[in-house]
């Protein structure tokens, strides 16, 4: 997708920037997960080209049941012939105006009605006997085609109708399916930049350890209590830490312009200060992993998506099947005509039907290798199982993307418990590391290194809980709840 693979150059391109440009402090905006969910399903390209899609979707739709529509129509005729002077005496000069008011309607069963009210003024020179003729010829008229072979049925009348709500459908899927990929990519950013801050905060106060720790040091040299070679230490130390917070500020602005980039919002400088307002903490809850996988093969979108595709495939192999067989039609035409000089009596003479024409008639059109019909079935049955391949292949990869979820949740929440414990292990040996310093049976580097795990421990817990978060979402998302967890509701398109 063309916005995603913006966002990733320019993030990329961020990974790049002055480390000292990107320290420069700025006020900071703090923004809630639902504030930036909102923003996302609000002006995100991708969504935004999908409701175009389904928008273009409902309108041939429209265009579609346009077959359903009675057709109106009504002409009229003027006709003069003047015969050549030669022949004067053979053909009369005559005159002729014609009006039909006619309407048309197609049924679902295949069959094409036809009713027509016309009237015909006829004036007629007769050079032989040297007299006038003028006739009014009034005429109703119904007629009936009924295909008894190829066209018959809803099938293959509706056939068009039909695909266009298919894929209106699919479209409809697709979109929810899209909306839930966008709240899963905008929910793992969010969570990334909260570790991104979290680390960023760690290391910051890491570094305020080493620098307190100097001016200690110092003090100590000035009186002769330690050696110099201690501060040296302590110097190296802090060095490493101001690299390490530079890069961690790296990381928090690359997310943020990831997530300016999912919500179709343009970044600017001042707005790369972004930061979550919601606290980076979950509470592990059991899973069930045969739960979770059949959740998601009853209710993944994109699933259900394939699976709209294969019904749709599936009417249009039933109707090239239908268009394989001959073309035989019936066709009944019935009419009621009036003939008199005078134009109410030849209506009247219409209303009583008191002179008729019946009609009927069987059409028969065969192609004698047939070969145009066989190829459209061939080309359906072949798309119908390919899809099916679609299908199961999809299936597949959605069960093991569901196992592979559930064990991230559970080796997160696992992680979440053991490091939990190491943070509160490495504050107490914090302490007795600085018991030994202070009676010298240590030395600064000890310390720090100390320090260093406790840092280290408080990092790896604030990962396991975004990991946590992270893996939590991508399984609401391939079992369809993702929407519906966080209170955005569309209508269902089936």
């Amino acid at each position: 997708m063309q916005v995603s693979s913006l966002c990733l150059g320019l993030v990329a391109l961020l990974s790049y920037a002055d480390p000292e440009q990107l320290a420069v402090n700025r006020p900071e905006h703090r923004i809630r997960l639902a504030e930036a969910l909102v923003q996302a399903i609000e002006n995100n390209p991708e969504l935004q080209q999908v409701s175009i899609d389904l928008a273009v979707a409902e309108a041939q739709v429209l265009s579609a049941s346009g077959v359903d529509d009675i057709i109106l129509g009504l002409d009229i005729s003027y006709d003069q012939q003047q015969p050549p002077s030669e022949s004067t005496r053979l053909v009369p000069k005559s005159t002729e105006a014609t009006a039909i008011l006619s309407f048309s309607k197609s049924f679902a069963t295949g069959t094409l009605v036809d009713l027509s009210f016309g009237a015909i003024y006829t004036e007629s020179n007769f050079n032989v006997s040297g007299g006038e003729l003028d006739l009014y010829t009034g005429r109703a008229q119904v007629s009936l085609t009924q295909p008894l072979l190829r066209g018959r049925g809803r099938k293959a009348a509706r056939n068009s109708l039909t695909q266009a709500v298919k894929t209106k459908n699919v479209v409809s899927i697709q979109q929810h399916g899209e909306i839930s990929s966008v709240v899963r990519q905008v929910i793992e950013t969010y969570w990334n930049l909260s570790y991104a801050t979290r680390e960023q905060e760690i290391r910051t106060r890491s570094l305020q350890q080493a620098t307190d720790r100097l001016s200690l040091t110092s003090k100590k040299i000035a009186t002769g209590i330690v050696p110099e070679a201690e501060g040296l230490a302590v110097k190296q130390v802090i060095a490493s830490r101001q690299a390490a917070l530079l890069v961690s500020e790296q990381l928090v602005y690359a997310q943020v312009l990831e997530l300016k980039c999912l919500s179709g919002v343009v970044a600017h400088e001042n707005g790369l200060s972004l930061r979550p307002s919601e606290p980076l903490k979950a509470v592990a809850q059991e899973i069930h992993p045969d739960e979770v996988v059949t959740l998601a093969l009853a209710n993944n979108w994109t699933i259900a998506a394939f699976q709209a595709e294969v019904e749709r495939a599936q009417l249009q192999m039933a109707f090239t099947q239908t268009q394989r067989r001959p073309q035989l039609d019936l066709q009944v035409l019935l009419s009621a005509n009036g003939v008199s000089e005078e134009l109410t009596s030849s209506i009247y003479q219409v209303s009583r039907i008191s002179g008729y024409t019946a009609t009927a008639r069987l059409t028969y059109r065969q192609s004698l290798a047939n070969r145009g019909a066989r190829g459209d079935y061939q080309v359906a049955q072949k798309n119908l199982q390919r899809i099916l391949l679609d299908v199961a292949r999809t299936r597949t990869a959605v069960a093991a993307e569901a196992l592979r979820a559930t064990q991230r949740v559970k080796t997160a929440g696992a992680r979440m418990a053991l490091e939990n414990r190491a943070i509160e292990l490495s504050k107490r040996n914090i302490d007795a590391e600085q018991v030994r310093f202070d009676l010298g049976k240590s030395t600064n580097f000890d310390v720090l290194m100390r320090q260093d795990e406790w840092r280290d421990a408080q990092l790896r817990y604030a990962r396991a809980v975004a990991d946590y978060l992270i893996a939590t979402a991508i399984i609401e998302d391939l079992t369809g709840q993702l929407l519906v967890a966080y209170g955005i509701t569309a209508k269902t398109p089936w």
